[in-house]
């Protein structure tokens, strides 16, 4: 459905939702372990586009390890790690397996800066060069799965290891302007089960690991504008001060990909869009529960806190206009999302 007039609704958003899954329809392997022995490495390379594994209750997190002021303090970066196997190095990392490492993010290193990284006790490192050549430029930790960014430089390449992994960086200089350098780095750690075989991150990548990995990158590109076709689209006037449902469903399913579209007069400021982000509140309720699970003002919910902000991603996305969450809600009996409207007009 569509308003004839959606210009002249002040508080109205236009919902578009995609067509939720209902269990039990087909989907993934449960358990790929039990019938695959080895864990290959581009199975965690897939996991990079798979929003439905954030919902999944069955799978292990990670824990991070990072360069916190271990006296409680503020000074956030390598003060006393511990030396690396060689003098002029400091380790960043010194994990027993089966392992991966999921994210490896750093800052404060110049361009030039030596880093280093050893695979299942390897006594030559399966990954050595300068910081702007490992995060970005040498394969396969490319971009846009890795780079410089914003100052930091990181990577989501899954490092997976059977037995041992060393992450390594060169002691930090002192500049001769600024004095000590500040190395600062964090590294989201997922310990696998005891007796799980998993490929350790191959030192040639095959056939089938450069196929996925080109897939990831490719899914990752085209996020930053999402085409989804929906399968309901309605125009929801929400007065001043009162609230309206965007969405009532029955479950189990899985609600894919929600859009909605804060809709202003032609002639409405900027500053006004601005307010409606904060105006609106979005609440999310589930299996029948009186107390929503989400409840937050819109703007937030979508990253967009205080002003509007183009972005777009596997998660979340906004382009002309349209706030996006493409992460999965999943629910069992049912979902109810409804709209509040603080504002004193509609």
């Amino acid at each position: 459905m569509k308003s004839s007039k959606p210009s002249s609704l002040c508080g109205a958003i236009i919902a578009s939702v995609l067509a939720f899954l209902l269990f039990g329809c087909g989907g993934e392997n449960e358990h790929p372990a039990a019938l695959v022995p080895v864990l290959p490495w581009r199975s965690f390379v897939a996991d990079l586009t798979n929003t439905l594994r954030l919902a999944r209750m069955d799978i292990g997190g990670t824990r991070l390890l990072s360069s916190y002021d271990r006296s409680g303090g503020n000074d956030d970066f390598i003060t006393s790690s511990a030396p690396g196997l060689e003098p002029g190095w400091v380790t960043i990392a010194d994990l027993k397996g089966p392992g991966v490492v999921r994210r490896l993010w750093t800052t404060g290193a110049d361009f030039g800066h030596p880093v280093r990284i050893f695979f299942d006790g390897e006594k030559t490192p399966r990954i050595s060069g300068k910081i702007e050549d490992v995060f970005g430029h040498m394969h396969p930790l490319d971009i846009p799965l890795a780079q410089n960014l914003n100052y930091c430089w990181w990577s989501y390449i899954p490092l997976t290891y059977q037995k041992s992994l060393r992450i390594e960086a060169a002691t930090p200089p002192i500049h001769p302007y600024w004095g000590p350098r500040k190395l600062f780095y964090q590294v989201n750690v997922e310990d696998l089960p005891p007796g799980t075989n998993v490929e350790t991150m191959p030192a040639k990548l095959s056939a089938e690991d450069e196929a996925q990995l080109a897939a990831v990158a490719a899914a990752w590109r085209d996020a930053v504008e999402p085409k989804v076709s929906f399968a309901e689209r309605k125009t929801v006037a929400v007065a001043a001060n009162a609230t309206a449902t965007v969405l009532e469903a029955k479950g189990p399913g899985i609600l894919r990909d929600l859009c909605l579209t804060p809709l202003m007069k032609a002639d409405s400021p900027m500053t006004d869009a601005n307010h409606l982000l904060s105006d609106l509140i979005l609440r999310v309720f589930y299996d029948g529960s009186p107390q929503p699970s989400i409840e937050t003002p819109l703007g937030d919910f979508f990253g967009q806190i205080g002003h509007r902000r183009s972005f777009g991603s596997l998660a979340f996305a906004n382009t002309t206009n349209e706030l996006r969450c493409l992460l999965p809600l999943p629910f069992r009996q049912s979902i109810h999302i409804e709209i509040a409207n603080r504002a004193a007009t509609e």
